[in-house]
């Protein structure tokens, strides 16, 4: 973190930081994103992505995690907020990953729309039956894809 930032955190106490996520990075999905801006503008930061939650290298995801992580480090008192479980990520191993390196750096997570906090063992639990329910998810929808994929291949739909 540059001397600029640090400088720039120097009084805070507490920050919160948001990210929302939707998965085309075209406007089909403006309205959910919305969605997640405005249920998340009470946040001190923001970040947004428009990828997929399968995909474990996010740019977005990855520097609003350093950036939680160097204020958690500097003694400020950090939460990551996200507005449904599933915007982090969609990969249980993932999700359990993060929430232990966000643990470990005393940093709360916090998935507005379950109402679930990482504070606790029941709120980790919760967290990661949720992943794999995210996961389970993101296999249908792939599978889903494939079958309408191959159905219009045998109508000749290109």
């Amino acid at each position: 973190m540059t001397n600029h930032h640090k400088n720039k955190l120097e009084n805070i106490k507490t920050i919160t930081i948001g990210y929302a996520r939707v998965s085309s990075t075209d406007n089909r999905q403006e309205l959910g994103l919305e969605v997640q801006k405005e249920a998340l503008n009470f946040c001190d930061k923001l970040y947004i992505e428009k990828d997929s939650g399968g995909k474990q290298e996010r740019l977005q995801l990855q520097k609003a995690l350093i950036f939680a992580k160097a204020c958690a480090n500097q003694g400020i008192k950090t939460s990551f907020i996200v507005y449904k479980l599933d915007r982090l990520t969609r990969k249980m191993f993932h999700l359990s990953a993060i929430i232990e390196d966000l643990t470990n750096h005393g940093i709360h997570l916090q998935s507005l729309h379950e109402n679930i906090e990482t504070d606790s063992l029941t709120g980790k639990f919760f967290c990661l039956m949720l992943g794999y329910v995210a996961e389970w998810e993101l296999q249908a929808i792939s599978e889903r894809t494939k079958d309408g994929l191959r159905k219009a291949k045998e109508k000749g739909v290109k």
